[in-house]
């Protein structure tokens, strides 16, 4: 959540996380054949360079029951982005509901209002031009419509109905859960995806981060509609909404429509979080699938700091210096270029409410898982023994910077940056709080950060049988 694009909203965890994962490994690929960036005359990355404020006119009201609007006005253009964030997902709910969230957002959707059959609903979107749609990651859901200017008010009739109101009829219902369901079917499909979910269950084992956010059979097939009212009436209390209205919008007529809409609205009981815990690790951990498929895929993890720790930026800053930045990193250096073992690599910081983690994740011939997983290891181990140098430091607070601000250039991506960082207790302004606290991480923290938590992994291997001994 402290980079722009919020990595933590993803995952088995999130279920696009392993979409965007097998994407992930793509665009390394491409990476191997295009360069990585737009260089400058002195060899330098080109990185856009910081705005005074990206917040510094945005508007908050919080209404009496604890509703949160957020509106920032801009006019450059006539597109409007409205976004509803809320506290949802699989670190909310009971182990014989995991998926409801993600089944309640899908049939919000898509099942039409109590006073709007679908079809309604669809044709008076898009006669105004809206792109709208709805979802639910582990620990944050949201609903977000794109419309312009002229067409905001009455497109807003049609949101603010879906949000409240949806009708959950029991043939929607039903079709959501047949395709939840032939989704999962299809998740194995992909090597990078079954990695992914294997890891993911060996490092939070029963914790819910371990579980996909759509669910499994059994529960998914459990969820009835009654289930979804019951949870929709306690996900979607005003205390427990942040909105964000970005665009050439009058912040006065906005507010009223808002007020009018959701002011009678009263207050709730905020959902729990689970109390379960990710195991610790005392030992590192194998985990091993076989599988006949075009070479080793390994993801290799160590916990990390969560989104709100005060070591969050710093390991943020690690990770990029590690896999996450360009073809300049240490992963895509060391053991692609200078070594030849990887045809694909990169890293990630899952910033999640609970707990979180960073990973190395890597594909490469099976003859060369072992000297592949030694060659991991001992970069993660690097960051405990050596100080990064200046310049590396440097050119990596550079690039953060720089794809920070060019991530926030449409009215949508400012949207959700508000919405998720005012929900989760940073507040709407820490983008403007950013680039200081990425500035102001040193070589010591960096290293600090390393030996505080790179003790023990865990490695889970999808490779042809025989790849590793056992």
């Amino acid at each position: 959540m402290r980079s722009v694009w919020i990595k933590r909203l993803c995952g088995l965890l999130n279920y696009s996380k392993q979409i965007r994962f097998s994407l992930l490994l793509v665009v390394l690929i491409l990476l191997s054949i295009f360069p990585g960036g737009i260089l400058l005359a002195d060899g330098e990355e080109g990185v856009r360079p910081a705005p005074a404020s990206l917040t510094a006119n945005v508007i908050k009201k919080v209404f009496p029951n604890g509703l949160t609007l957020l509106i920032k006005p801009t006019h450059d253009h006539e597109l409007v982005s409205v976004n509803l964030y809320a506290r949802m997902g699989t670190l909310y709910e009971a182990p014989d509901q995991i998926g409801i969230s993600a089944l309640m957002q899908r049939c919000l959707l898509y099942g039409g209002t109590t006073s709007r059959e679908p079809h309604i609903i669809y044709r008076g979107l898009e006669k105004l031009g809206a792109h709208w749609n709805a979802s639910s990651g582990a620990d944050i859901g949201n609903v977000w419509m794109t419309v312009t200017t002229p067409g905001l008010y009455h497109a807003l009739d049609f949101y603010f109905d879906l949000i409240l109101h949806p009708q959950f009829a029991e043939w929607d219902v039903e079709i959501g859960k047949k395709e939840s369901i032939e989704r999962l079917k299809g998740i194995d499909d992909h090597p990078s995806n079954t990695v992914f979910i294997l890891f993911s269950q060996g490092f939070y084992g029963e914790h819910p981060y371990g579980k996909l956010t759509i669910g499994n059979e059994e529960t998914i097939a459990s969820l009835t509609r009654e289930d979804l009212v019951a949870w929709h009436e306690k996900i979607y209390i005003p205390n427990n909404m942040v909105f964000t209205v970005v665009g050439n919008v009058d912040p006065v007529e906005v507010t009223a429509e808002f007020e009018k809409a959701f002011g009678r609205m009263k207050k709730g009981r905020l959902p729990r979080r689970t109390r379960k815990k990710s195991p610790a690790l005392k030992e590192d951990k194998l985990l091993y699938q076989p599988r006949e498929v075009e070479g080793a895929y390994l993801i290799l993890g160590y916990p990390a700091p969560n989104c709100l720790q005060k070591d969050a930026p710093v390991m943020e800053v690690l990770n990029n210096i590690l896999g996450a930045s360009g073809m300049g990193n240490r992963l895509y250096s060391e053991l692609r270029d200078k070594r030849g073992l990887a045809y694909a690599i990169g890293s990630s910081y899952q910033q999640m409410v609970g707990p979180s983690l960073v990973n190395a994740f890597m594909i490469t011939a099976p003859e060369n898982f072992q000297v592949a997983r030694e060659g991991i290891v001992a970069e993660f181990k690097r960051f405990c023994e050596e100080p990064v140098s200046t310049i590396e430091l440097e050119n990596t607070k550079k690039w953060l910077k720089g794809t920070y601000v060019m991530a926030q250039e449409t009215t949508a991506a400012q949207g959700r940056l508000l919405g998720v960082y005012e929900l989760l207790g940073y507040g709407y302004d820490y983008p403007d709080q950013y680039f200081s606290l990425i500035d102001a991480v040193t070589p010591e923290d960096i290293q600090r950060v390393a030996k505080k938590y790179f003790h023990h992994y865990v490695l889970a291997v999808l490779a042809p049988e025989g790849t590793i001994e056992e």
